[in-house]
């Protein structure tokens, strides 16, 4: 088995987190294994923010988000993500926003409807997640929450 430090073609973590602004606790395996063979994919912020919020850099992951949103306003995985990390940082009204942005365009994700009905419980709007829950029950039976 080769000793990975000493191969130059596989740069040990300390070499490559730096380069990708990658938390220490956040260069998980896949992270390091995409470093090291760039050929099969590129390290995006979105990855950097996924590493981010996996590590509970939840503010360097909120940031990273909300500038990979600024270019792909579309990516409902990246603002499912931003509203789970404002949720993360007891940033319920920003977290609901998101997810009201989330349900409009697909009223159907139980994901969405879940991630609705957290927060609006709380923000003490307990009420008003019942109906979301019930519904994403039914969508989702087999949801483990």
């Amino acid at each position: 088995m080769p000793h990975f430090s000493r191969n130059p073609n596989f740069p040990v973590a300390a070499e490559v987190r730096p380069a990708l602004r990658i938390p220490r606790a956040g260069l998980t395996a896949a992270a390091i294994w995409l470093a090291i063979n760039p050929a099969h994919a590129e390290i995006t912020p979105l990855d950097q923010a996924r590493a981010a919020a996996d590590s509970r850099h939840f503010a360097e992951a909120e940031s990273l988000l909300r500038d990979w949103l600024d270019q792909h306003r579309k990516d409902r995985d990246a603002r499912f993500l931003l509203a789970q990390v404002l949720a993360w940082q007891n940033k319920a009204d920003e977290s609901f926003a998101e997810f009201d942005h989330l349900l409009r365009a697909d009223p159907g994700n139980s994901d969405y409807l879940l991630g609705t009905a957290q927060v609006l419980q709380r923000l003490g709007k307990v009420e008003e997640a019942l109906p979301l829950l019930k519904k994403a029950r039914r969508l989702a039976p087999h949801h483990e929450e």
